[in-house]
C-alpha cells in the first residue's frame, strides 16, 4: 500500500458544486483529484486546518462515538476507481478485530485529517489513475488552504443566507441543505461571517 496526503483543494472555475481534493503519495511523484461536492469540501477544509465548530459535524459525532466504543481508527484506503467515480473505505479496530468500512471518499479523508492517521492506495491503483489522468486534464483554480472554507461556502450559494442572516433575527430557509447552511452559518464566529 503506498500513502498519501491531502495537499490542497480546488474549485472549478465553471461549476460551482464541483471541487477537487487533490492526493499526493507521501514518498513518490503520484498525484490525483477526486471530485467532491461544496459540503464535502467544507468538511476537509476545516479538518485540514483543525478547526472545530461550537458544535460537531457529522465526522466529529463519528470520531466521538468511536472513542466512547473504545474504537481506534486506523486509517482511510482508496479503494477503486469505476464508472468515473472513485471508492473508499475505513479500518477500524475494535475488540481485538480490523473492521473494513465502505466509506465515501470524502468521509474516510476527514476522518484521517480529524484523527491524523494516514491514507492509503494500491500502487495498482495509481498507476491505473495516472494513465487514465495523462488522457484527460482538467482546468481548476487553487483556492488557497487558509481561505478554503469560507471560499467553500461561498461557492455553495450560501451567500444569500448570510445576507439574509445580516438583515434580520428571522431566516427561513426552503431546503434542508440551505437549513444546514444556515445552522453551520450560525456557529460560526461573527469575524468569520464577516469576511465572507
Amino acid at each position: 500500500m503506498v500513502e498519501l496526503q491531502l495537499d490542497g483543494l480546488y474549485a472549478d472555475k465553471d461549476d460551482k458544486e464541483v471541487n477537487m481534493a487533490v492526493l499526493k503519495e507521501v514518498d513518490g511523484d503520484h498525484s490525483f483529484t477526486l471530485e467532491i461536492g461544496p459540503m464535502e469540501s467544507l468538511t476537509l477544509s476545516l479538518a485540514m486546518q483543525k478547526e472545530t465548530l461550537p458544535r460537531p459535524l457529522t465526522i466529529d459525532l463519528i470520531v466521538f462515538v468511536l472513542r466512547a466504543l473504545n474504537a481506534q481508527f486506523l486509517h482511510a484506503i482508496i479503494t477503486g476507481f469505476r464508472d468515473n467515480m472513485f471508492y473508499a473505505a475505513i479500518e477500524i479496530a475494535h475488540a481485538n478485530r480490523r473492521i473494513r468500512i465502505d466509506a465515501r471518499p470524502s468521509d474516510a479523508l476527514a476522518l484521517s485529517l480529524r484523527t491524523a492517521r494516514p491514507i492509503y492506495a494500491s500502487a495498482i491503483l495509481l498507476d491505473k489513475i495516472e494513465e487514465m489522468a495523462s488522457r484527460k486534464t482538467e482546468e481548476t483554480l487553487l483556492i488557497k488552504t487558509p481561505d478554503a472554507a469560507t471560499e467553500m461556502v461561498r461557492r455553495s450559494s450560501a451567500k444569500h443566507i448570510l445576507d439574509m442572516m445580516n438583515a434580520s433575527e428571522n431566516v427561513n430557509v426552503e431546503t434542508q441543505e440551505d437549513e444546514h447552511l444556515l445552522e453551520l452559518l450560525k456557529s460560526l464566529e461573527p469575524a468569520s461571517r464577516h469576511k465572507m
